[in-house]
């Protein structure tokens, strides 16, 4: 059957239900734009056990290793934009294709270095990627995503980012002691990308429909909706689209016009940067070095991967059951609040000098649980689904830009403070920033489950940018069975 013939069917039964392909081409689609987060999740995983064999065969500093670990979040605070402005100007998949191959390139440059430089500039160029692959990733899983699914897509990218660091572990206990171990370690991240990289090019991976409609493609863009969607949303949702202005400058983003879409996004990108300010990747990237002064190297990394495992069934749990069910909000307050008094209770046990097993341990796995079961996947899909359409990807690039800008200080700066102030400061530090994130989600985010995208303006109570009279009637008749698909209307 053609595209033609496939169209006219479509056209004829406007109110039947999805094909049975739909959900194909979604799942796809959030297949092949899970490689980021699994990126970097390897990255976490793995480089906990490189830098130490850095050291040995490469002889780097301690102030070298930190460089090599700290790099990544700065790297990604300059892929971050530039994510934003590539998947606005040559289209999602191809921009996703783009930071697939600089992910295979930054890999196979760290797995040959032969001196820190080299090991420094691998570690730039997957930083740069996984910056941009974030924010390309967000706003095409939000745009090819149907609205009862939404939260499960767009909530999974920190499931994947979770397996990459549970893999990462495991691929370190594996390789280690064996020849150029290290090399390996972090030559095998190149594989998922090349995968993902290739699958880019199966027909069933569709372009963003948003972005092609914006681009005047209107025929592939309305065929692919009703492929990812279904006949019936794609109708309602291609109408609802010419109310939408076309994307914006970074003016509009710093600057916006228009109450609700300050107050929209704000919480997007305030969501974003709290998420990072709740300790987590601090948490992640030194949990040896937490564990590691009370306990044997070999039962660190037997109780770091017991959490890694723990949070993959509570994100499981998360995405599929409680996003959509029991909505975005409560989730993130019932975070914020658990991590709170378990941070609380950490920074009492370091200060009281508690033994590590099973107290300390119990409190971090708790906490743990508490962000992938709530804010973890929450904060992918809040931020992405309440940002308008016209800003999405510049708002999240500028979100994810600013968290890791302080993710990278926080990781730089733990080892000094821990020196010189005590583990216990830390923990309370975070305690503080977990209880305003709660004082935030619980005045400013209101919730979004079961909304879609074209009515989150009615949230923030604000209403859409309206296009001219004559723009909005043509974009208003694609939705019709009698309307002309050849081209878009101007």
């Amino acid at each position: 059957m053609t595209a033609g013939d496939l169209e006219a069917k479509w056209v004829q039964s406007p109110k039947k239900a999805a094909p049975a392909s739909a959900s194909l081409h979604a799942w796809c689609a959030r297949g092949v734009a899970s490689v980021t987060a699994l990126a970097e999740g390897y990255d976490i995983g793995s480089i906990s056990g490189v830098a130490v064999l850095l050291r040995r065969d490469l002889g780097l500093t301690s102030q070298q290793v930190g460089e090599v670990i700290g790099i990544l979040n700065f790297a990604m605070i300059a892929g971050a934009p530039l994510g934003g402005w590539l998947a606005d100007a040559v289209g999602r998949k191809k921009a996703l294709g783009a930071t697939y191959v600089a992910l295979i390139a930054g890999s196979i440059v760290m797995a040959l270095a032969t001196s820190f430089e080299l090991v420094l500039l691998g570690r730039l160029v997957l930083g740069i990627a996984i910056g941009a692959g974030f924010s390309i990733v967000t706003a095409y899983i939000t745009e090819v995503s149907p609205k009862s699914h939404r939260g499960a897509f767009v909530g999974l990218e920190d499931l994947f980012l979770v397996a990459g660091i549970s893999v990462g572990y495991a691929f370190n206990y594996l390789l280690d002691g064996i020849p150029y171990d290290w090399r390996w370690m972090v030559g095998i991240g190149a594989i998922p990308p090349a995968l993902a990289f290739a699958l880019l090019f199966l027909p069933q991976v569709l372009e963003s429909p948003r972005w092609q409609m914006l681009q005047g493609d209107c025929v592939n863009a309305e065929q692919g909706l009703a492929l990812l969607v279904g006949q019936e949303e794609a109708t309602k949702m291609l109408a609802e689209w010419g109310q939408q202005a076309p994307p914006c400058s970074w003016a509009e983003v710093l600057c916006p016009r228009g109450a609700w879409r300050q107050k929209a996004i704000l919480a997007g990108i305030g969501i974003t940067v709290m998420s990072l300010l709740s300790g987590i990747n601090t948490m992640t990237v030194y949990i040896g070095t937490i564990l590691a002064g009370e306990l044997p190297a070999n039962q660190v990394f037997l109780l770091s991967t017991l959490i890694g495992t723990c949070r993959i069934c509570m994100l499981l749990l998360a995405v599929f059951v409680l996003l959509d069910g029991w909505g975005r909000k409560p989730v993130m307050l019932v975070s914020f609040t658990g991590m709170s008094i378990f941070m609380c209770l950490l920074s009492y046990f370091y200060s009281a000098q508690v033994p590590a097993m099973p107290m300390k341990f119990v409190a971090i796995l708790a906490y743990n649980l508490v962000y992938s079961v709530g804010l973890g996947p929450a904060s992918f899909v809040y931020a992405s689904e309440i940002l308008p359409t016209e800003v999405r990807s510049k708002a999240f690039s500028l979100g994810t830009m600013l968290s890791r800008l302080i993710a990278g200080f926080l990781t730089l700066a733990f080892p000094q403070v821990k020196d010189d102030c005590g583990l216990h400061c830390i923990f309370a530090f975070f305690a503080i920033t977990n209880t305003i994130g709660l004082l935030v989600v619980a005045r400013f985010a209101p919730e979004t489950n079961g909304t879609s995208l074209e009515e989150m303006h009615r949230l923030f109570g604000g209403s859409p940018t309206a296009l001219s009279a004559r723009k909005v009637e043509g974009f208003a008749a694609i939705g019709s069975r009698d309307s002309p698909r050849e081209q878009c209307p101007a």
